[in-house]
């Protein structure tokens, strides 16, 4: 009889579990629904109120990078537990900011921290239980953090119009708190699995699992790395500004929040569908696939608002989505295949601290190019440049476990 921790119905509920407490990712993708009636409220520049976000994006990463040694020492559950409790605490902080230092440590540092946390607690955690679809699987959980951006979106964003923000974010403190925490003592690791494993009829092969201190001493740790990077960052900055961004373009507030709803769930489903190609097609096709997605949407976003409006806003936000979506659950994906899985949880933080860099390069300079120079296209455009340089990059990250030249042939025949 097949053990229950590897069998495909057992193992699927940790991928139900992980999509819900994911929804709650969604809050940090969200920023810019808040941007505006802050900005309204105090006066600050949008330079000022997008440094809160990058500043969030530093402490993600450090979050992520954090969580790694605290899932493998003390477990899925009590780092949920210490995730959504800071969440609560960061986002009713958050709801009294009075000055610019009380919302940078309140959302920038304690809100980013604890979502970093719970994204790797929750990655590290499910994709262990899938060695044989990792790129499909964290394409899923990640399609939860688009659901939570469509719902903040389309439900959130009108309560303004009854209760102030500050309301708003208590009332997210106190509900995420309940799922995360709850939700968070049902996740199980499923332990040291051996490096051999028979899982659907599939033999996942025998990996040399690398230690942090070999991996980034590694060309292809460093390759992912920036590859990450360069995506992410015009990804940020059109999660940062894309709702102010259309409506200074000329688009009623209503329809660039559309905007926002609309990129979340392009988002969403390029994580699938890149995760899916990732596994069948390649690593290398879809890894430059996004980077030339990403390139194509910056320079979308840069001249098609301005002449098409609305749908030009879409459009762009269509393609923003796929490309940045598409983007992460690649990294966890190769960093399973490249380094192994048995030190997953500090690998994966350490590739993801291009996060932090990416919020200062995207969102904050994107702000920064708004504030003093009066437009938001030059920083589209060098978004643009960064992202077509990561189209290339693929061509010359290698696989470790296998050389340079030696190619893993999966059953079919995909390079991965």
């Amino acid at each position: 009889m097949k053990n229950w921790t590897m069998s495909n119905v057992g193992r699927w509920r940790f991928v139900i579990i992980g999509f819900n407490m994911m929804l709650v990712l969604g809050f940090l993708d969200s920023w810019s629904i808040f941007v505006l009636p802050i900005e309204a409220e105090f006066g600050w520049r949008r330079d000022q109120t997008t440094l809160a976000y990058s500043f969030a994006m530093i402490s993600f990463s450090l979050g992520i990078l954090l969580g790694g040694p605290l899932i493998d020492r003390r477990g899925p559950r009590l780092t949920a537990t210490v995730a959504g409790s800071l969440l609560c605490v960061g986002l009713f902080a958050a709801a009294f900011t009075s000055q610019l230092l009380h919302l940078y440590f309140a959302y920038g540092l304690v809100c980013g921290l604890s979502i970093g946390l719970l994204y790797n607690c929750i990655i590290a955690t499910v994709v262990r239980w899938f060695p044989d679809k990792p790129g499909l699987v964290t394409g899923l959980l990640m399609v939860g953090t688009g659901a939570g951006s469509v719902a903040l979106g389309i439900w959130v964003a009108p309560l303004f119009d009854i209760i102030s923000w500050r309301v708003v974010l208590q009332l997210l403190g106190a509900s995420a708190m309940l799922l995360i925490v709850g939700a968070g003592q049902l996740l199980r690791d499923p332990g040291s699995s051996p490096v051999t494993q028979q899982v659907s009829g599939k033999t996942v092969g025998q990996k040399h699992d690398y230690q942090w201190q070999e991996v980034i001493r590694m060309p292809a740790f460093w390759g992912i790395w920036f590859w990450h990077l360069f995506i992410i960052a015009g990804g940020q900055s059109a999660l940062g500004h894309i709702v102010p961004y259309g409506v200074e373009q000329g688009v009623q507030a209503k329809q660039a929040a559309l905007a926002m709803g609309v990129l979340a769930v392009s988002n969403a489903c390029g994580r699938v569908v890149f995760g899916y190609l990732a596994d069948q097609a390649g690593r290398k096709f879809a890894m430059i696939l996004a980077g030339a997605t990403m390139t194509i949407a910056m320079v979308s976003l840069a001249v098609s608002v301005s002449y098409l409006g609305l749908v030009g806003l879409l459009v762009s936000a269509i393609l923003i989505g796929f490309g940045y979506g598409g983007t992460i659950p690649q990294v966890s994906a190769v960093v399973g295949d490249f380094f192994g899985t048995k030190h997953f949880g500090v690998n994966f933080g350490l590739a993801s601290t291009g996060i932090a860099v990416a919020a200062i390069i995207g969102p904050y300079l994107s702000g920064c190019i708004k504030s003093f120079a009066g437009d938001y296209e030059r920083s589209f455009y060098l978004l643009a440049v960064l992202a077509l340089v990561s189209s290339i990059m693929p061509l010359y990250i290698h696989n470790p476990q296998v050389g340079p030249v030696t190619k893993i042939i999966s059953d079919k025949g995909a390079e991965v």
